[in-house]
């Protein structure tokens, strides 16, 4: 952390010396929002940053792409995830006009993820097949497994769960050939949702599922891959509690909640993992708890959806995600609005 700092001061020193050329101190400012986010994910510092960068970069479309992709990322962590898509829409349009056609299909793949996000999975997959056809034929072969995982999940979302199943086996056989954690996390972490919204099954089918959801699971802790390791856990917590195992699947649920309630900021699952506890409580008879989780659950999605303008990406955010669906049907989400309208008034 300390040779961060050093860093940062270093390159804000430069970005504000009088004696260099315009470009050069708007890199300056470029590389140091880019520290504050994907370092330390400090939001103010960055947008300071990315201000001052925009300034000194006007005309120059490469840099302006990369600025436009970073203040994606950040969008995305602030929970802004309509800007996000319209940031790395301006990204990808820009690094393409500056030839730059690899960090292109990455500034498109981020937006699929994004809309994912948001629940709008058919814009999605319409983004993520431009982005296989270019990085195939430049032979983009990272690029090209990230968006085939972004894909699959799409896809599994829409119910195509064999288009889905295609997608994600060659996003992981390329983490694996080439050793890429990351991928392999994100890709396990998919493979466990395309298989867990196939449909209704059987109890012994929902059970080998979470068997194969702790089993990646403990694949992902020794590969330092903890984050995608919990949501796998989840997963199979989830699968306990379709085969009519809700004591075990809460237990699961319940410590991935914790899990993630430790990480910093509020990752965007903890609100299905919360659903899905406060369904496993229900069903093992510990209403009072499950009711405070339906509560929880509420409370979060509202403050999430606070963060978006978008009417349309409001209503698929709502809408198209079933963990936001759920909650909008329980009485607790009707609760809140009623809290809210009695606050209004006051």
């Amino acid at each position: 952390l300390g040779r961060l700092e050093e860093a940062l001061a270093l390159l804000e020193d430069v970005a504000r010396r009088a004696d260099i050329d315009g470009r050069s101190r708007g890199r300056a400012w470029l590389w140091a929002a880019q520290m504050h986010v994907f370092e330390e994910s400090r939001l103010e510092p960055a947008e300071a940053a990315l201000r001052q960068a925009r300034k000194w970069l006007r005309e120059r479309t490469w840099e302006l792409g990369l600025l436009a992709s970073t203040e994606g990322h950040l969008h995305v962590l602030a929970g802004r995830l309509d800007q996000a898509v319209e940031s790395f829409a301006e990204a990808s349009t820009l690094l393409a006009s500056a030839g730059d056609l690899g960090r292109h299909c990455t500034a498109s793949s981020n937006r699929a993820a994004a809309l994912n996000d948001l629940g709008a999975y058919e814009e999605a997959v319409v983004e993520l097949r431009e982005t296989l056809e270019v990085s195939t034929r430049l032979g983009l072969l990272e690029v090209h497994a990230y968006a085939q995982a972004n894909l699959a999940y799409a896809l599994g979302r829409l119910g195509r769960g064999r288009e889905a199943e295609t997608a994600i086996s060659e996003a992981l056989a390329f983490a694996e050939r080439h050793d890429d954690p990351r991928l392999l996390g994100l890709a396990s972490f998919y493979r466990s949702c395309i298989a867990l919204h196939a449909g209704p099954q059987d109890r012994s089918r929902y059970t080998a599922l979470a068997r194969d959801g702790l089993r990646c699971a403990r694949r992902l802790q020794a590969a330092g891959e903890e984050r995608h390791a919990a949501l796998c856990r989840a997963v199979a917590g989830r699968a306990l509690l379709e085969a009519g195992r809700p004591g075990l699947g809460a237990v699961l649920l319940g410590t991935v909640e914790a899990h993630l309630g430790s990480e910093p900021g509020s990752p965007a699952e903890d609100v299905e993992v919360r659903v899905h506890l406060a369904r496993a409580l229900q069903a093992c008879g510990r209403t009072e708890q499950a009711e405070r989780t339906w509560r929880e659950a509420a409370e979060e999605l509202r403050a999430r959806l606070g963060r978006l303008t978008s009417p349309r990406y409001r209503a698929t955010f709502l809408e198209g995600v079933e963990a936001h669906a759920m909650i909008t049907r329980h009485p607790a989400w009707r609760t809140e609005e009623a809290e809210e309208g009695d606050d209004g008034g006051a």
